[in-house]
């Protein structure tokens, strides 16, 4: 038998010694000439999951945008609320409250008149009984029971008169969820002497 064919037959223990006492760090195992993989050259399947992992594409996933909340109010259209000097501009000064014609004034909305430069703002007469009235001391408030309907007005009109100088100032407020563009919320009278006379806007 030559040299060739012996050491193809040649075992390696685990330790990587050969037979004939010469140590080979990377070789485990040669069986008639075939060189089996060392455990450097191995992929472990720890390696190949990780690789794994890496290639899955990544997905991006975009939330969506939540829906613009659809507008909920009412518009009452120009409501408007005006001061009025009352009878020849001497007696029964007050307030108007007019609903505008496409829409009416709603139950719940409140008409608040304040007066300074007197005791009391007396009594609140209605010219129609939609509302109740609650007198205070230089003030009053006039809250609608129902409805102030579309193209209606409301009369507010007190006792005084211009025996003695005083300003009323009125505002409406309007329940949540209502609006009113073009409208006019505040109003005002201004009573002077008898010769000065009165005004209102």
């Amino acid at each position: 038998m030559s040299e060739a064919v012996r050491a193809s037959n040649v075992s390696v223990r685990r330790d990587g010694r050969a037979d004939s006492g010469r140590r080979d760090p990377d070789l485990i195992h040669c069986v008639k000439g075939t060189r089996h993989m060392t455990s450097q050259q191995k992929v472990s399947r720890r390696t190949i999951a990780k690789g794994a992992a890496w290639s899955v594409p990544v997905v991006a996933v975009a939330a969506a945008a939540p829906a613009a909340s659809a507008s909920t109010g009412t518009d009452i259209g120009a409501v408007a609320l005006n001061g009025v000097c009352g009878l020849l501009g001497t007696v029964n000064q007050g307030f108007t409250l007019a609903a505008s014609a496409t829409a009416p004034v709603p139950a719940g909305s409140v008409v608040t008149i304040t007066g300074s430069g007197l005791a009391s703002v007396t009594a609140i007469n209605l010219s129609n009984q939609i509302a109740n009235v609650t007198i205070g001391t230089n003030s009053a408030t006039i809250v609608l029971s129902q409805d102030l309907p579309a193209g209606q007005t409301l009369s507010m009109t007190t006792l005084l008169s211009i025996s003695v100088s005083f300003d009323l100032n009125g505002s409406l407020t309007l329940p949540t969820g209502y609006s009113a563009t073009g409208g006019k919320l505040t109003g005002s009278v201004n009573v002077g002497l008898p010769i000065v006379g009165c005004s209102a806007n």
